[in-house]
């Protein structure tokens, strides 16, 4: 997606009273030779599992997910790496060395709950829900506190992005050809936001998130968001925002946290065209007015930084 939703998910990750969970969606889409039913009913199964801490009926798809060399789950969150990591040391079976978590499955559902059960909050970050409108089953019929934080990008900014990604090269620090954007993909992307902006009516909680207002200010954005979730905002949060919103030099991946936040919401007006620029805003125009991006009408206009682009929207449904 490139919505910024890793670097706002690690906000939540580094709070000690979180149990953080990263795109358990995942491992339902990519289990090796499809094993996994990935309909929705299955999607929404894993996640009541995550959100209630009851992974016994989900406990098929855990070791794929936190054992994936490649996807690396435990990494990315640390209530998991600081599980993964006591098995470790436990560890006397040669077939199971190798594996990134070692949890024996006959334990897996019981270690698992236990620690979800131990702190106060579950997040869970997932960019591969398709509607927003799914999670309405979840809160009616399981009565959750169920908060729905719904994070947008600027969709130039998106797209911009994701050329970086498969060019292999750093976000946003470079120009692309008219050839590498897809006119259906802009398409599909706006039309996703639109739909799940239209089904926000169907979740009782929920708080619409822009990731420019974040990276512009992310102590003050996560201290507002965390008051509205109930969720105290840990010093911990603190010190990653201070370490990770101002960082540059060989860290700043195509998937890294660590980057000039501000530096990067913004940094598509210098490495998409005005004719890029253009065709977005002409395919996105109706999204891009609802969440108050404003649309640049000249090259001079898309590269001037002292004009300000984001405008006012509303953020929260009661």
């Amino acid at each position: 997606m490139r919505s910024g939703s890793s670097f706002v998910g690690e906000l939540f990750n580094q709070h000690p009273d979180v149990f953080y969970v990263f795109e358990p969606l995942w491992a339902l889409k990519n289990h090796p030779k499809k094993t996994q039913d990935v309909s929705e009913a299955e999607q929404l199964r894993l996640l009541q599992g995550i959100l209630t801490c009851d992974f016994k009926n989900i406990v098929n798809v855990m070791p794929f997910y936190l054992n994936n060399k490649t996807f690396g789950a435990p990494t990315k969150s640390k209530v998991l790496l600081k599980l993964c990591r006591s098995f470790k040391k436990l560890t006397r079976n040669d077939s199971e060395l190798y594996l990134r978590c070692p949890i024996p499955k006959e334990l897996l559902a019981e270690v698992l709950g236990r620690a979800c059960r131990t702190r106060r909050f579950t997040v869970i970050k997932t960019i591969r829900l398709a509607n927003i409108s799914d999670l309405a089953s979840i809160e009616r019929d399981l009565g959750l506190d169920l908060r729905v934080v719904h994070l947008v990008r600027d969709p130039r900014g998106t797209i911009a992005s994701r050329l970086a990604l498969r060019h292999h090269r750093k976000d946003n620090v470079t120009t692309f050809s008219d050839d590498d954007i897809d006119e259906e993909e802009v398409e599909g992307l706006c039309e996703s936001i639109l739909r799940n902006l239209k089904n926000a009516t169907t979740v009782q909680r929920y708080t619409l998130l822009r990731f420019e207002d974040v990276a512009a200010s992310p102590v003050e954005k996560m201290r507002k968001l965390h008051k509205s979730l109930g969720l105290p905002l840990h010093k911990a949060v603190y010190r990653w925002i201070r370490g990770n919103t101002n960082a540059s030099g060989p860290g700043r991946a195509p998937f890294s946290t660590r980057r000039r936040s501000n530096e990067r919401a913004g940094g598509w007006r210098f490495a998409l065209s005005f004719a890029q620029v253009k065709m977005i805003q002409e395919k996105c125009r109706q999204t891009m007015s609802l969440l108050g991006y404003r649309s640049v009408r000249s090259a001079e206009e898309l590269v001037d930084a002292s004009i300000e682009l984001y405008g006012a929207y509303k953020s929260e449904k009661n």
